[in-house]
């Protein structure tokens, strides 16, 4: 009796255990029964490969809320991105991506995706695509492999277009700047840290430019170079700005290839080989007389008028005067100077003296006794070769100027005549010049005579004295007509035909 009592009691227990057991399993809600992604609702979102975190947790009312007193029917628990932000960091930055603003399910399935990140594309470079115009090739090299993200940020940036650093520093970590930038002068797109006005990021023409060779730079500098000019340089003519400038820095100022005058020199003869150097070739300077690029006159010169290039350092203090030496007038300076160097002083073209009676035959030192004047300083002694207000080109008044090596004593002569008295050489009239004022050429050749001390005629200072004071001085063979004007050059009486 007591052991049927025990059984019945076990008995019991073990039911009351069982019919727990299955109150408690029909207490639990079965995944298979009370999910978004059973086989009978949305079984499909949850096949995917990558698949949203609140999916794949069985957490779809974080983003879906039900509507109270509607079965089955849900409304979002945000709107638009910030849906999303509840859970997602909000992009940061000053620039963000338009796709962002419109919607993250612009470039993201909300649910799931074969593709990581959830992404709608399989890659990053054909979701770009879908929004953004590409290039034909040659393209840029994260373009060609499909890399976007290589220099965008896909969500927001500080920089323009997205870009993960500064220009210059996001293409230096490809392009190394040690080779792009050798030198501190800088071409002002790299100053301004900009790659962007010469270089499209994309795609182009070779080496990504916007436009091919010169083109692209007269884009910029066209202001100041005219190609169309009658004289162009041949090196910008026939290749591009490359040939003589780099693009991104340089040691030399003008981002060129090599100091001036080196890089004009790999093309032209070197004009610093003569004894005396013009100071703009001997600087280095030969853009001062010359246009790198084009011009209008020959030599791309910068002016077709000689004189106004050479102004252009050697101050014009000439124009203007009395009395202009005519090469100078015309503004032929290169009539007497080289404009490069010279073996002779002053940069002539030839010797002094050789140069003028070039032009100015008569002046010729001819006689036996030549003016120490001439044969030691050459005309310049005496004159001025570009302008004076005097006659002749001369320094000075003709009295004055002789008195600057000849001493002179209040308009007299050092020398004394017979009477005692010093022989006047100003405020009287010249007896052999009618019109004109009794100076030391009325006496004396300025360049060379037979004659001494650089008289007219005679062989004495007597025979000199006769041509205005009577031939009955010294000889009858004296001739008292008067001269149309001093010679430079005279032959003393009695010595033709010696």
């Amino acid at each position: 009796m007591a052991r049927s009592v025990i059984r019945s009691g076990a008995a019991r227990s073990r039911g009351a255990h069982v019919v727990g057991l299955v109150l408690l399993l029909m207490a639990r809600p079965s995944s298979a029964a009370d999910t978004c992604t059973t086989a009978k609702c949305h079984a499909r979102v949850a096949r995917a490969k990558h698949l949203h975190s609140a999916v794949s947790g069985g957490e779809c009312t974080d983003c879906h809320k039900p509507i109270a007193g509607e079965r089955h029917k849900f409304k979002l628990a945000g709107k638009g991105n910030e849906l999303c932000y509840g859970c997602h960091e909000k992009p940061k930055g000053k620039h963000v991506h338009a796709a962002a603003t419109d919607g993250c399910t612009s470039c993201h399935n909300p649910h799931g995706s074969a593709f990581p990140k959830q992404l709608k594309e399989g890659s990053v470079a054909m979701l770009c695509r879908g929004c953004h115009e590409t290039k034909k090739q040659p393209r840029h090299r994260p373009v060609a492999d499909g890399a976007c993200l290589r220099c965008h940020h896909p969500h927001a940036s500080d920089q323009r277009a997205l870009l993960r650093q500064p220009p210059l520093t996001l293409c230096g970590t490809c392009h190394k700047q040690e080779r792009l930038l050798p030198g501190p002068v800088r071409h002002a797109p790299v100053r301004q840290g900009n790659c962007g006005p010469c270089h499209r990021s994309h795609g182009s023409e070779p080496k990504l430019l916007h436009q091919p060779g010169k083109q692209l730079c007269l884009g910029c500098h066209g202001n100041k170079i005219d190609l169309k000019r009658k004289v162009v340089h041949a090196a910008l003519a026939g290749a591009d700005c490359m040939a003589c400038h780099l693009p991104h820095a340089s040691r030399t100022r003008g981002l060129l290839r090599k100091p001036a005058p080196v890089l004009c020199y790999d093309c032209h003869d070197r004009k610093d080989k003569t004894r005396y150097i013009h100071g703009a070739v001997l600087l280095g300077r030969c853009a001062e007389c010359h246009d790198p690029h084009a011009t209008d006159a020959p030599a791309l010169l910068r002016s077709s008028k000689q004189a106004e290039v050479c102004f252009r350092c050697h101050a014009d203090d000439v124009m203007g005067r009395r009395r202009v030496h005519k090469p100078v007038a015309r503004g032929d300076c290169g009539r007497c100077h080289n404009a490069h160097g010279s073996n002779v002083p002053k940069n002539l073209v030839k010797p002094q003296l050789e140069l003028c009676v070039g032009c100015h035959p008569h002046t010729k030192a001819t006689g036996k006794n030549v003016h120490a004047a001439v044969s030691r300083a050459g005309c310049t002694a005496c004159h001025d070769p570009h302008g004076t207000a005097t006659v002749a080109l001369l320094k000075t008044k003709r009295s004055e100027l002789c008195g600057t090596c000849h001493g002179k004593k209040g308009g007299e002569h050092i020398f004394t005549t017979m009477s005692g008295k010093p022989h006047p050489i100003k405020g009287k009239p010249d007896p052999k010049h009618p019109g004109r004022e009794l100076d030391c050429v009325s006496c004396h050749v300025m360049v060379s005579s037979d004659s001494p001390k650089l008289f007219y005629d005679g062989d004495s200072r007597m025979n000199m004295c006769a041509r205005c004071h009577g031939k009955d001085l010294v000889s009858p063979k004296l001739d008292k007509s008067a001269d149309p004007k001093p010679p430079h050059t005279a032959r003393a009486k009695g010595s033709e035909g010696k």
